[in-house]
């Protein structure tokens, strides 16, 4: 198949070339199109098997419901034929659809599923991605939303926030995070031309995603660009494409991630070499440890047990705990508990 169009009663002439780079949607606009939905399409036509073949003169048309076909598509191949397919009306049992094929005398009677294959809008087959990059792509980011807002940099041990302060990021937080903006799709396109930006508030956006890519000269920068409008309607746009989506609530949630949720969760971060006394107090004991010279831990306090080995096990990885959760803005009693803490560790 070199291309496709369908029609549909009611509905505005849908045609789709393949191009080099892939299916591309020429009417009713001109834009990149969803390749998983058209060749869902495509291995629909060309699986079609026929049911069963009936009889049929001019006047039964009306009553297949192909005097005025539900929809008509039509193929063309790379050896230059072209093939029409009409859809009419579903039989009594609703399994099956009424079809001309060629415009010859007989009707076929096909798989109703061709009918749900070929009914479909703009905003199915069109590619809604607002961007066309991985989330390895981008050595650098920041959000900005009311509030607050951040900024990571990609470095050779893995993320970390440089803005609000400089302090290591939990690099796998951040990948989910960018997988997700990066395979963000729209709801549906508002705007062709996005000269109505300020009706959808899109003049002072709420939220903003701005990546610098790792590779591609000093402008290989992508933003998104989000308004929240009311309670429950977003809307975004992408620099350099006029187009405006209306997005789902999650992609707006993604654009506005707090600081604590792409912070490193590591209580302890420092390289074990670089440790060398332990002190821990709680209500019982005050415990004093010491790595000598050997790399071994001792015991210096209590006294009763100096010089007594402790394992590795004891000593140094508890603090490799992850937290579970940080908690950006701890409640009056929070702090209240901490001030007078059950256990304290110096290290």
């Amino acid at each position: 198949l070199t291309s496709i169009t369908i029609q549909q009663s009611g509905q505005p002439t849908l045609s789709l070339t393949r191009q080099e780079s892939g299916w591309q949607i020429t009417q009713p606009v001109v834009t990149a199109a969803n390749g998983t939905a058209v060749d869902s399409v495509v291995s629909s036509l060309t699986s079609l098997m026929v049911e069963r073949e009936i009889d049929s003169s001019p006047e039964q048309s009306e009553a297949y419901g192909l005097s005025t076909p539900a929809v008509l598509a039509e193929i063309k191949l790379r050896n230059g034929q072209s093939r029409k397919l009409e859809l009419g009306s579903k039989d009594v049992l609703d399994t099956s659809v009424y079809a001309r094929l060629d415009g010859a005398p007989r009707v076929k009677l096909l798989s109703s599923a061709i009918l749900t294959s070929l009914q479909k809008s703009l905003n199915d087959l069109r590619d809604r991605k607002l961007l066309q990059d991985r989330f390895n792509d981008f050595s650098s980011f920041e959000l900005i939303y009311p509030g607050g807002g951040l900024t990571l940099q990609l470095k050779e041990a893995g993320w970390s926030i440089t803005q609000p302060s400089a302090m290591a990021a939990e690099s796998s937080e951040v990948d989910t995070l960018l997988t997700e903006i990066t395979t963000a799709e729209g709801l549906e396109v508002v705007s062709e031309t996005g000269e109505d930006a300020a009706q959808f508030g899109l003049t002072q956006p709420t939220a903003r995603f701005r990546g610098r890519l790792s590779q591609g000269g000093p402008n290989a920068e992508r933003l998104i660009e989000l308004a929240k409008r009311g309670t429950d309607e977003f809307y975004g746009r992408v620099s350099g494409k006029p187009t405006i989506f209306k997005v789902p609530s999650s992609l707006y949630e993604k654009l506005t991630t707090p600081v604590s949720k792409l912070q490193s969760r590591l209580l302890f971060s420092e390289s074990k070499e670089n440790l060398t006394t332990v002190q821990i107090r709680n209500s019982r004991a005050t415990i004093l440890l010491r790595r000598g010279a050997d790399g071994k831990w001792r015991i210096v306090v209590p006294t009763e047990n100096k010089d007594q080995e402790v394992s590795t096990f004891r000593t140094i990885d508890p603090f490799e705990t992850k937290a579970t959760e940080i908690i950006e803005r701890p409640e009056a009693a929070v702090l209240q508990a901490l001030a007078k803490p059950s256990v304290e560790a110096r290290l």
